[in-house]
């Protein structure tokens, strides 16, 4: 595979913070021709390096709390793996599938209305391999880190980009719950199947016109439902490790705001969140090397040492069930 040149990082940066950004301010943000530009995305979604458009959802502004699941198994050869694999991508609660080296073999984000809901669902999606379960944590997500995502493209691009503009509007929380229409649910299943798609490809798989199709998803993002439309950036095909690290903390309050501090300045960070369950907090990243893993893990610890009881690591081999939401939520 041919490296990356300073004209592809430049695109791969600015779809990562909008994916939905036109060929035409791409072309004018990197300066070379928009056919150019069509050109190398088409290359740079052949080569693997970018895996895949997503769809941010606000979920917990439509009544969903997210959920993290930790399988071990034994027993399975590649034909069952694939199986269950499988029966993950068409659950209708699950959002995301990681397949893993450590402990656990699977990594999985599931999303339901409450706890009792949770258990429900989760039993049903494990009830066709329990044999094959060796060992289960689950865990609740009470809150997300809000990462700087030029920190990430910084590392796995291995380039200096100045931080993205910040819309404070954007950025306001908005706490009380929603319910989506029909016309919400279609324009959200339609991008959820193609987050690129343009009015006219929303026009014609919802049934609405075009200003009818501009509207609703002017509503589903002046509503804080629908956050922004991201492009994945593959940094295992990059050469980069994909891990998730996972710590049973006893900090201080003086600790939880170092905590913080030293969370959201970590290089290469996809996500850090907070827990409820065996484990406190789970950070995943990218990092050079296993040894850089490695590094980074000690590096941790030594700064919290006294405030951290337990810890795992996981390399994340492969995901699955992008771009495609959990369909739960627009039932």
């Amino acid at each position: 595979m041919k490296a990356l040149d300073v004209k592809d990082k430049q695109i791969l940066h600015s779809l990562s913070n909008n994916a939905r950004v036109s060929f035409s301010d791409l072309s004018r943000i990197s300066g070379i021709p928009r056919n150019i530009v069509k050109n190398r995305i088409t290359n740079l979604e052949k080569n693997k390096i970018i895996k895949a458009y997503k769809l941010t959802v606000n979920y917990k502004l439509l009544g969903f709390e997210e959920y993290e699941v930790y399988l071990r198994l034994s027993g399975v050869d590649k034909e069952k793996m694939e199986s269950i694999i499988n029966s993950f991508i068409n659950h209708k609660n699950v959002s995301w599938i990681g397949v893993c080296f450590g402990n656990y073999d699977i990594k999985m984000s599931f999303y339901a209305r409450n706890n009792h809901e949770f258990q429900d669902v989760l039993t049903d999606a494990l009830s066709g391999f329990k044999e094959h379960i060796k060992a289960q944590e689950t865990v609740g997500i009470t809150h997300k880190y809000k990462m700087d995502n030029t920190l990430f493209l910084n590392t796995i691009l291995r380039e200096k980009f100045n931080p993205f503009t910040k819309n404070e509007e954007l950025l306001k929380e908005n706490k009380k719950r929603t319910t989506l229409d029909d016309k919400d649910r279609k324009i959200m299943l339609a991008l959820s199947k193609n987050p690129k798609a343009n009015l006219s490809e929303l026009s014609k798989a919802t049934n609405l016109t075009i200003q009818g199709a501009k509207n609703r998803l002017d509503s589903l993002y002046s509503r804080n439902i629908i956050m922004n439309t991201k492009t994945l950036i593959n940094g295992q095909t990059l050469g980069f490790v994909w891990a998730t690290c996972l710590f049973k903390l006893n900090l201080t309050e003086e600790q939880e705001e170092i905590l913080e501090r030293y969370i959201l300045n970590m290089a290469g960070t996809t996500s850090a969140v907070r827990l409820i369950g065996r484990w406190d907090l789970g950070i995943t990243f990218f990092s050079e090397s296993v040894q850089e893993l490695q590094t980074n893990m000690n590096d941790f610890k030594s700064a919290f040492k006294d405030g951290i009881k337990d810890y795992d690591s996981l390399i994340i081999l492969d995901s699955y069930k992008y771009p495609l939401i959990p369909t739960c939520v627009l039932e």
